[in-house]
């Protein structure tokens, strides 16, 4: 990966429901080792093809910044932190497909 950060911004996908304020999404991710962890993000770093609604939550993509990547991992920084932990997580290569 370059020294340009830039170069390290992707999406992942997640699940996405409707945050506390109109301009926040809370989106959802599983974690390498099968936990769940989730983060409240601005909207703007949320793409979804339909918004979520009040009942459920939607698949979408968020913007991450990529850290380092395994074999079979990603270590990867959320655009804020998680509720449980900081905003750097490990997940799976497969949720950037």
């Amino acid at each position: 990966m370059g020294e340009n950060k830039d170069e390290n911004v992707a999406a992942i996908r997640c699940k996405v429901s409707l945050g506390m304020f109109e301009d926040e999404r809370a989106v959802h991710v599983e974690l390498m080792d099968g936990r769940k962890v989730s983060a409240f993000v601005d909207k703007d770093d949320v793409s979804v093809e339909e918004e979520p609604s009040a009942a459920s939550a939607v698949t979408g993509r968020v913007r991450v910044v990529v850290v380092k990547e395994n074999d079979k991992s990603v270590i990867l920084d959320l655009p804020q932190s998680t509720i449980t932990n900081g905003p750097r997580v490990e997940v799976n290569k497969e949720l950037f497909y």
